[in-house]
Order: C-alpha cells, then structure tokens, then sequence
C-alpha cells in the first residue's frame, strides 16, 4: 500500500482564514450597527420624555385662529397670515429640548400682529431633530433657498434656538446673505458678528434663571454695535413659547399673555426698522 502525503495548500488555508475573518469582521460589524441603532432609539425616546410639549389648549388655539394659517411639513410649520403676501420671512428656531408647537400660539399672534402694522410675514418655524436646534443649525437655508416669494430676511430664535440663529446668520452662503437682521430670545450670540451690517435685537425677561447672564454679558462684544436690547420686567425664560414651567427657571411676575404681547411688540417695531429702505439698501450695498 502507498501512502501519499498531501501537502497542505496554502491558498487554500489563506482563503479559510480570511473567510473566517471576514466572517468575525461581519460579526463585529452588525453588533456595531445594532448597537447603534439602540443608541439611537434610546436618544429618541429620552429627547421625547425630556422635552417640554406645547400647551395642548394653546395649541388648538393657534390651528384654529382663522386670522392665520399654519402649514405642517416634515421641516418646519409656516404660519402665514389669512391673506398671504409675504414681505418678509422669519425663520424661528425653537429653545432646546422645547416642542416647536410650543410656540405655534406666540408666532400667529406675531404675525397677525405685524399685518396690523402693515408688515406682511411669513414665519417658518423649524423642527429640528430631537428638538435641538444645534443638531441643525443651518435649516434656515433650505427654507431660504425653497422660498422664491421672499427676498428679505430675518432669523432668530428662543435660547439655544437663538444662538444657532446667530451661527447661521454669520454665515456667507446665499440664504445667509438676505438675512437682514437677527434676534435673540432670552440667548447670547457665541459667534462674531460685531462687524455686521445686521440689526440685531437681543430680548430677556427680568426674571428669567434659566439664562446664563455672565455669558450673556461676555458675549455682548460680539453683536454690532447698533444692536438693541430690552428687558421685559416680570418676565421669566419659558414665557417666550407656551408650554409651562421650565426646570431650573424664575417664578414669573407677569401673565403669560402679557409677557408675550411685550416680546411681540419689540419685534414687530424691530421689523419696521429692518425694513425701511435706507436699512436695506445700505445692507445691499
């Protein structure tokens, strides 16, 4: 009998190592991805739990107010007033971990409010994923470039909502440069912006504790000279949207309806402001 000694192949036994590598690297890859997608249902489910829904009777109250309509899209809600003709768009950038239907009830009032002042608005407010707007700081662009109506601009924003404003607004990409003025809501700016030709208005309630005010204060070198502020006496952080006592905030002096109907009225003088026509040409300039 002859007895034959194979030799191993070592092709072959590269190929079975490298299969089984693939195989473990396959392995690794999916428990990775699955990991992840954990990850991110558990930051989905916590940013829901976490974050402060609108005033449900507010709410039903801004749908139902015939003197504006409200669009629902994936991105934002826009709220127009009943007989549109936008002479100037608004993007809104809601307070972090806040339900941008929150501030549905403030935005109809603004709107309704500045017709009677014979500025015709457009508000996009912006839904931001997992209500945080430093997720997307730049939706305002998409919004700017979709809106081919509006040729001038304004962006602004509640808290973190404000500040995100002001990082798109320093920006140089085309919807960035018809932004004509910027405004913050109980927020501070942490991006230069003091050489812009920009108006700025920076607004805050007396008694708000959710507001940083050193840094408000520190940051205040960044903003224009030009720029305004206003301090709403009795006013606390959460009375610039419509849903309740926020964690961490002062008690509150004054009426939700007051506090709004201040804050609303500074902006819509701010607006007349912005767009009077020496303003707009020295800033198309």
């Amino acid at each position: 009998m002859t007895i034959v000694h194979e030799q191993p192949n070592i092709l072959d036994m590269l190929g079975k190592l490298l299969s089984r590598k693939s195989r473990s690297r396959l392995a690794v890859g999916c428990v990775l991805l699955l990991a992840f997608i954990c990850l991110g249902v558990i930051l989905l489910a916590d940013a829901a739990l976490r974050s402060y829904p609108a005033d449900q009777e507010l709410l039903r109250a801004a749908y139902s107010d015939p003197k504006v309509t409200v669009t629902q899209q994936n991105a934002y809600f826009k709220v127009d007033a009943a007989q549109p003709g936008a002479q100037v768009g608004m993007v809104f950038y809601p307070g972090g971990l806040v339900s941008p239907e929150s501030y549905l009830d403030p935005v109809g009032k603004m709107v309704d409010s500045a017709r009677q002042q014979g500025v015709n608005l457009r508000v996009y407010l912006v839904r931001p994923p997992l209500n945080l707007s430093v997720l997307d700081y730049a939706a305002a662009e998409k919004v700017i470039s979709e809106d081919s109506q509006v040729e001038n601009w304004v962006v602004g924003g509640h808290s973190l909502g404000g500040a995100m404003a002001c990082r798109y607004a320093s920006g140089s990409s085309e919807g960035a440069s018809k932004v004509k003025g910027l405004f913050l809501l109980a927020a501070y700016c942490d991006t230069d912006i003091s050489v812009s030709s920009k108006k700025v208005l920076s607004i805050y309630g007396s008694n708000d504790q959710v507001l940083n005010l050193g840094l408000l204060e520190q940051y205040s070198k960044n903003l224009p000279s030009s720029s305004r502020k206003k301090v709403i006496t009795g006013m606390n952080h959460a009375q610039f949207g419509a849903y309740g006592m926020q964690k961490g905030d002062g008690p509150a002096q004054i009426s939700l309806q007051t506090a709004q109907e201040n804050w609303i009225a500074e902006i819509n003088n701010w607006l007349t402001e912005v767009l009077t026509p020496e303003n707009l040409e020295a800033q198309n300039d």
